[in-house]
C-alpha cells in the first residue's frame, strides 16, 4: 500500500473515531438532565405558581363581592321594610345601594375574567404535563438504548484505535507529522487526484507533482497543502 493510501486509511479511521467519540459524548449528555425536560419542568412550575396566584386572587374577589353584597342586602332591607323613615336617610341609603350594586357587578365581571384566565392556565398546565411525560419517556428510552450500546461503542473505539496504531507503525515519523499537521488545519487531509486536479481545492496540479505521487512519494498540493492520493 502506498504512503498516501496508508494516510488516507488513517484519516478514515480518525474520522470514524471522532464520530464514535461524538456518539459517546452525546450519550453522556443524555444521561444528564435533558434540556427539553428541564425547560418543561420550569414551565410546569411557572404555570403551577400562576395557578396558585390566580386562585388566591379569585378567592379575594369572591370575598370582596360577598362582603359588598351583604352590605347591599342590609341597605335593601332597611329601605323596603319601612325602618327608614327620614327622607334624607332613605335617599342616602338608596344612593349607597346603587353604588354597592355597581361595585358588586364590577367584581363579578372581574371574577369571570379571572376564572377564564385560570381555566386557560389549567389547560396549558395539562398540556405541559403531557408533553413532559412524553419527553421523559423518550429520554428514558434513549438512555436505555445508550446503556445497551455503550459496551459495543467502547469496543469499536478500541478496535479503531488499534487498527490506526498498526497502520501508523508502517509509516515514518515525518510522514505521520505531515499528515497530522495537515489534518489539524483542514479536512480531508488526503485529497484524491482526479483528472489532474486536486479534489480538495479543485485546482489543476503540475504534472511534476502527479509524477512524484506516482513514485510513492508523499506529495502535497501547492495550493491547499493537502496530501495527494492517486
Amino acid at each position: 500500500m502506498k504512503v498516501a493510501e496508508l494516510l488516507a486509511a488513517i484519516e478514515a479511521l480518525d474520522l470514524r473515531r471522532s464520530a464514535l467519540a461524538l456518539e459517546q459524548e452525546e450519550a453522556g449528555q443524555r444521561a444528564k438532565t435533558d434540556p427539553t425536560v428541564r425547560q418543561l419542568r420550569q414551565r410546569r412550575a411557572g404555570l403551577e405558581g400562576d395557578g396558585q396566584h390566580q386562585a388566591s386572587a379569585l378567592k379575594q374577589l369572591e370575598l370582596e363581592a360577598a362582603e359588598l353584597a351583604g352590605r347591599a342586602r342590609s341597605h335593601e332591607k332597611a329601605i323596603y321594610d319601612g325602618s327608614v323613615r327620614h327622607p334624607a336617610d332613605l335617599q342616602r341609603r338608596q344612593h349607597e345601594l346603587e353604588t354597592l350594586r355597581g361595585k358588586v357587578q364590577a367584581l363579578e365581571e372581574s371574577e369571570l375574567a379571572q376564572m377564564a384566565t385560570q381555566e386557560k392556565t389549567s389547560a396549558e398546565l395539562l398540556e405541559v404535563v403531557d408533553q413532559l411525560a412524553l419527553r421523559e419517556r423518550e429520554v428514558e428510552q434513549m438512555r436505555a438504548a445508550d446503556r445497551l450500546q455503550a459496551p459495543e461503542l467502547a469496543e469499536e473505539i478500541s478496535s479503531v484505535q488499534a487498527e490506526r496504531a498498526q497502520l501508523a507503525e508502517t509509516l515514518t515519523p515525518p510522514q505521520l507529522r505531515t499528515y497530522e499537521r495537515t489534518a489539524a488545519r483542514r479536512r480531508p487531509a488526503v485529497a484524491k487526484v482526479t483528472g489532474g486536479t486536486c479534489s480538495g481545492c479543485r485546482l489543476p496540479l503540475p504534472s511534476r507533482l502527479i509524477q512524484e505521487a506516482r513514485q510513492d512519494q508523499l506529495v502535497t498540493c501547492e495550493n491547499c497543502e493537502r496530501i495527494l492520493l492517486l
